[in-house]
Parts: C-alpha cells; structure tokens; sequence
C-alpha cells in the first residue's frame, strides 16, 4: 500500500499534465481553424485580383511579350471602379481584358468605354465581362466607331429607362411593336 499510493499520485500527476496538454492543444487547433477561416477571404481576393491583373496583361501585351504603356492607366482605372461600383476590383480587371480581346483600343477603354461598360453593367444586372461583350456586339451591330462608342452605350443606357431590356432575345419584335403601335 506504501508503495501504491506513490504511484499513484504520480500517475495522476501524468495523467492532469496529459489532459492539459490535449485541451491546449484542442484550443490551438481551434484558434489556427479560426485564423485561417478569417485570412481566406483577403487572401482569396487577393488571388482573384492577381488572376484577372495577370490575364489584362497577357491581353495587353504585344510581339516580344512587351506590356503596352496604357497598361498602367487601365489597371488604374479598374481599380477606381472597383472603389465605386459594386463589384471587385478582379471583375473589372476582366471586363476590360475582355474588351480588349475584342478589339477594343486601349485608347477607346481609357477614353470612355471602359467606365461606360461598367456602369451598362450595374444598369442591367450584368456581369462585367458579359457587359464587355454585349458592348463589343453592340460596336459590331451598329457600326460605331470607337469615339462613338460612348454615345451608343449612354442610347443603350437610356432606352432601359423607357422599359426596354437589352437582354431580351425579341428585342427587335418588341421594339417594332412600340414603333408600330
């Protein structure tokens, strides 16, 4: 019996320094889970924001792998939309790759098509790439030239005020129909 209860208190002993060292650890674990819970999302956007800074460039950039000079300015402009509009400064980033992977100059983007494609965007609940290519069909439909993009957008813009949706596949019907009638 003497030589059990030594034994024994050392053996609870071990076993108190055991359980505080599994729920300090169970702690650990729960604090790390919530840390890296609360860093994914910047560090996701982050990435986004990366991806679509990366894929303007790829766009932007001419023989030899050299990035145009307008590169900067349109990077700039994205990211000033991205404090305006709703949206990420990653989507706006991609609605101007996309309106310089169709055609659109880097002069035309800086010098109103970019901000008007946005806000076209916001007016009809589109997402800013598709507004990028609903603006680029709208130059191919009309025959517009780039300095007359900004009028044929702010057209488009205003006809939505009068009940009319772009976004309708019997547009031409439903215009005719009001013309007619």
């Amino acid at each position: 019996m003497r030589q059990a209860t030594p034994l024994r208190a050392q053996y609870d002993k071990s076993m108190e320094t055991r359980n505080n060292v599994a729920g300090n650890g169970a702690a650990m674990l729960g604090a790390g889970y919530v840390t890296g819970r609360a860093m994914m999302a910047p560090v996701s956007a982050y990435a986004s924001a990366e991806d679509a800074r990366t894929g303007l460039r790829v766009s932007m950039m001419e023989k030899g792998g050299a990035v145009r000079q307008e590169y900067a300015d349109i990077v700039a402009l994205a990211e000033k939309l991205g404090d305006r509009l709703p949206g990420t400064t990653a989507d706006f980033q991609e609605m101007m790759t996309m309106l310089t992977r169709q055609g659109m100059s880097a002069k035309a983007i800086l010098g109103g098509v970019g901000e008007a494609t946005a806000y076209l965007g916001v007016q009809l609940k589109l997402p800013y790439a598709q507004a990028a290519e609903y603006a680029a069909m709208l130059q191919d439909a009309t025959g517009a030239l780039e300095k007359d993009m900004m009028g044929v957008i702010d057209t488009i813009q205003r006809t939505f005020y009068v009940g009319i949706d772009p976004a309708k596949t019997d547009l031409e019907l439903e215009v005719r129909a009001e013309v007619v009638g």
